[in-house]
Parts: structure tokens; sequence; C-alpha cells
């Protein structure tokens, strides 16, 4: 952990961003490390990381268009997929810090402003860049625009908001119907803040799912042993990454749609097995020098 955490800080800008602001997604790569960093301060685990969060959070805002949401690149043309991580980014922002969450009520409020111009409908600005060819209707466009809207601290009891959520439980929608890594990661953060009798049905489909598709533990999903307990990637926009994206985007599903009564130190040791497979070598370890496994 202290490794990783070590590398992230070593690649973040001194203006905040966690890789050169003029990159392709840097609003996208620097949401996620902040959303990474911002986990490990919340727990009280780490709290020198907050000049790095704030520093990330600041750029953050900074990047956003004015009155608007977020592009992949600082003043970009906005759109959902963008807005939506670095929302989800600056909800660490602690309320101690008060001109910083001053700054993000009124990102929030910007960037509902926002969503309710595209609504998810059609010519919905998804993702500006086109990297992600999702439709601009549909179950994917439902779970983001639903997502941001939650993010901008609108009440899931809103009919609208509401309405698409009984959409995305539909049974054609849900995760054992619907067919994408990155839909069942979005949709399952949107519906488990929803909650209700919603997140029960979601939820069941996608342990049914997500299990039934892990590589090598079940008959239909025999895959190569160098890739057991990981899941090939699925959907429009999941191949660039290929199984380690696949992998992460189900973990993350997964350890937010867990039923209480499964035991997670068991499910973790089963996607291990992955990596158990092809261990990476540690930095300076000799010819002889095996990583560690967890028992």
């Amino acid at each position: 952990m202290l490794l990783a955490l070590s590398q992230l800080r070593r690649c973040q800008q001194l203006e905040g961003t966690f890789c050169d602001a003029d990159d392709k997604d840097s609003v996208l790569v620097t949401a996620l490390a902040a959303l990474a960093l911002g986990e490990i301060d919340l727990r009280g685990e780490s709290r020198f990381l907050r000049p790095e969060l704030s520093r990330a959070w600041g750029w953050l805002l900074a990047a956003r268009s004015p009155g608007s949401g977020w592009g992949s690149r600082a003043g970009a043309e906005p759109d959902l997929w963008h807005t939506t991580w670095a929302l989800m980014a600056l909800t660490y922002v602690p309320a101690e810090d008060e001109a910083t969450a001053t700054e993000v009520a009124q990102a929030r409020s910007d960037a509902a402003a926002f969503a309710n111009t595209v609504a998810g409908g059609p010519g919905a600005k998804l993702r500006a860049d086109g990297w992600m060819p999702w439709e601009t209707s549909g179950p994917m466009a439902d779970a983001l625009w639903l997502l941001c809207c939650q993010l901008c601290g609108a009440s899931p009891r809103e009919p609208g908001l509401a309405e698409r959520a009984s959409r995305l439980c539909r049974a054609e929608n849900l995760p054992d119907r619907h067919a994408d890594s990155y839909y069942w990661l979005v949709g399952t953060l949107a519906i488990a803040r929803a909650g209700g009798g919603h997140w029960k049905t979601w939820r069941k489909s996608l342990n049914q799912e997500l299990w039934a598709r892990q590589v090598g533990m079940n008959d239909a999903q025999s895959g190569p042993a160098s890739r057991k307990g990981c899941w090939e990637p699925v959907g429009q926009g999941a191949a660039p990454g290929g199984p380690l994206e696949a992998t992460a985007l189900a973990l993350l599903a997964l350890r937010t749609g867990c039923p209480e009564e499964v035991d997670l130190e068991e499910w973790r040791r089963k996607a291990g097995l992955w990596y158990d497979a092809a261990p990476l070598r540690r930095p300076n370890a000799s010819e002889h020098e095996s990583p560690a496994k967890d028992d």
C-alpha cells in the first residue's frame, strides 16, 4: 500500500493533476487518483495525503467549464462521463475546509444545471471525445445521468430520478441482461444511492451475473489458467484496458453491491487467484525471492 501511494504521489504535477494537464483525459485520471487517495484519507490511515488531495481538488475545480460541468481536459466541452467522475472525487472534500467546500457546492449547482440540459436523452454528451461510443440514450445514459444528479445533491425520491431508477431496474436493463463492464459499476453506484426495492433487485442480478462471468470459477467461464479469477471486458467501453480494467470494475461493483452475508475475504481471495498465477516481481527482489501471498 505504501509503495503504491508513493508511486501515485510522484505522478502528481505541481498544479494538482496526476498527468500532463494537456493529456487527452487529464480530468478522468486526476479524478480517479483523487478518489483512491480520498478513500484512504477518509479512513484516517494517511492524513499526510491531504496536501496532495487539496491540490487535486483545486485543479479539478479550476478545470471545469464555468457554469457547467467537466470535459476531458481543463475547459473542454463538458459531458456526463467526466462530470460524474469529477463530482465523485470531490465528495471527499471535508466540511471543515470551508473555502473548498463552498466551491464544491457551486460546482455541484453548475453541474446540476448541465445535467438538466442533457438529461440522458438523444444527443446527450455522454463523452465528448468519443472514446467510449455508448448509445446517447438507453441504460448507460440513464445510469450516468442518475448518478450525476445524485452527486449534485438531488434526492433519489424526486420524480425524475425515481423514474430513471425504475427504468434501470426493468428486466432488460438489469446486469444479467445488459452486459457492459462500465454500466455494471455506474449503475450499481446509482442504484445503491436510490436504495429500497430497486437496490435489492439490482444487487441480486449483479451478483449472479458477475460471479457467473468470473474466469475459471465455473464451467461456463473456464478460460485460460493464467486468467483464473479475473473478468474479461464486455461492452463498448471496457475493451481498451483488457482483463485488468474489467476486473477492477467488477470488484468495485461487487464491493458496492456485496450482500452482508457474503464473506468479503473469500471473494477477494478468489479474485486474487489471477494475480497469483503470474505474480509481479518486487523492485530489487532477488531471483529466488517469491512475492508474498495471502494465506
